[in-house]
């Protein structure tokens, strides 16, 4: 089963633009992303396992072990090695080789536990 993840309030919120939303909206960015399964012989949709929230960045955990992080990354919070602000998830490319289990965001900080 897919879940949806939905994000509402100020700031970056992962729908494009830097808008106030008043009500959860799904975050149609992260809709499209699958991986091929060798058991099932197609492909599976990815959804959001967890998800961790800074003072102005957003971190997503997807279920295959998967980064994602959006938002300012004025303190390299994002984990891309550059400071530019990301509108939609973004995948935190550095830790691709990995399979992360939980994810954590401080104020202007990110951790992960492999």
């Amino acid at each position: 089963m897919r879940r949806e993840l939905r994000c509402f309030a100020a700031g970056q919120l992962g729908h494009k633009s830097i808008k106030n939303v008043c009500a959860p909206r799904v975050l149609t960015s992260l809709d499209g992303y699958a991986e091929w399964n060798e058991k099932l012989n197609k492909r599976v949709a990815i959804s959001p396992m967890a998800l961790a929230c800074g003072e102005e960045h957003t971190l997503v955990l997807l279920d295959n072990g998967v980064v994602m992080s959006w938002g300012s990354g004025r303190e390299f919070q994002l984990g891309n090695n550059s400071q530019a602000m990301q509108k939609v998830p973004t995948l935190v490319m550095p830790l691709t080789p990995y399979k992360v289990s939980k994810i954590f965001a401080g104020a202007r900080t990110s951790a992960v536990t492999l």
